[in-house]
């Protein structure tokens, strides 16, 4: 990542937040895009742009130099050589597996119509309606009557990308007993965001990003499922012209989103909810969805000072 060098030729404001990217891609493209003005173009053995000739020129590369790049792709069509396949410069980073849900998992609605229904279901169905409507209506969940890993009293919440299945968690429902974890994972994909179908979702100005996959239900925003996210992830979240929004876990550990969306140039929110609401889930069960939204939007600050100030006050 680099001060993206684009963005004055694009009539925008010069880049001060490192927002430009140059990929290598496995299938031999060179990619670049500015996540500062959506500037972005691709070069390969016998295509150039006249897009790519300009970033080569905004990026000092002398005149003689771009003549022999020029030069030695005319050859290459002279000769031949036949274009490397069309990429999309983030699909490499995308390649997600579709796996299986636990043993015995079904969706809730379908479960909801048996006969006979188990106690433990009704019990985490118990949980999740208490979760609020924002929660518990927005979302595919499963339950299996396994105990293995006390699935029998978990909330199963499967991973989607592209309306296949890549993983999942299942949350327990309620307080779980002493050195029983309150998630269990399926292993998670290197690169994947919760409900990433947000970040090309319809006509939206914001991407409210969170750490977990309840918080990301209740307000349709992405989960980065902890407090880091990896080069992948970044590049992904980066990729879209949509202001990004952070909202952090209102505690003074694992910060560490805070400190990335510093890095980035993003906005962090501090909505002003009362103490015992500790997350977008709480708040959309105490106030709604809509209302708990507008105080994100309208709590947002990119201001370095005041998001330094901020973070000091989460308990």
């Amino acid at each position: 990542m680099f001060n993206a060098p684009c963005c004055t030729h694009r009539g925008q404001s010069r880049d001060t937040r490192m927002r430009g990217n140059m990929l290598i891609l496995p299938d031999g493209h060179i990619a670049y895009n500015c996540y500062n003005c959506g500037f972005k173009t691709v070069f390969d053995n016998v295509n150039i742009s006249r897009n790519f000739e300009n970033l080569m020129d905004w990026l000092g590369v002398p005149t003689d130099d771009i003549r022999k790049i020029k030069l030695e792709v005319l050859q290459n069509k002279l000769a031949g050589v036949t274009a490397l396949p069309s990429h999309d410069d983030l699909d490499f980073l995308r390649d997600f597996k579709e796996v299986s849900l636990p043993e015995g998992a079904r969706p809730i609605e379908a479960i909801m119509e048996d006969d006979e229904i188990a106690p433990q279901f009704v019990s985490t169905m118990e949980y999740l309606s208490s979760r609020g409507d924002a929660v518990a209506d927005s979302w595919d969940y499963h339950w299996s009557p396994s105990t293995k890993w006390n699935l029998d009293q978990r909330i199963i919440i499967p991973f989607y990308y592209r309306d296949k299945i890549v993983g999942w968690t299942a949350r327990y429902a309620g307080t779980p007993p002493k050195d029983v974890p309150r998630y269990y994972n399926s292993d998670l994909q290197t690169g994947y965001l919760f409900n990433c179908d947000a970040i090309t979702k319809g006509n939206r100005k914001y991407i409210i990003l969170v750490e977990g996959p309840f918080d990301a239900i209740a307000i349709d925003g992405v989960a980065a499922l902890g407090s880091r996210l990896s080069r992948q992830q970044l590049s992904w979240l980066n990729s879209t012209d949509r202001e990004i929004i952070l909202l952090p876990d209102r505690q003074r550990n694992n910060q560490g989103l805070i400190d990335i969306a510093l890095e980035q140039g993003w906005s962090v929110s501090f909505p002003d909810w009362e103490d015992d609401v500790k997350d977008a889930a709480d708040a959309s069960c105490r106030y709604g969805k809509l209302f708990t939204l507008h105080t994100i939007i309208n709590s947002r600050t990119n201001s370095a000072l005041q998001i330094g100030t901020k973070r000091k006050m989460f308990r």
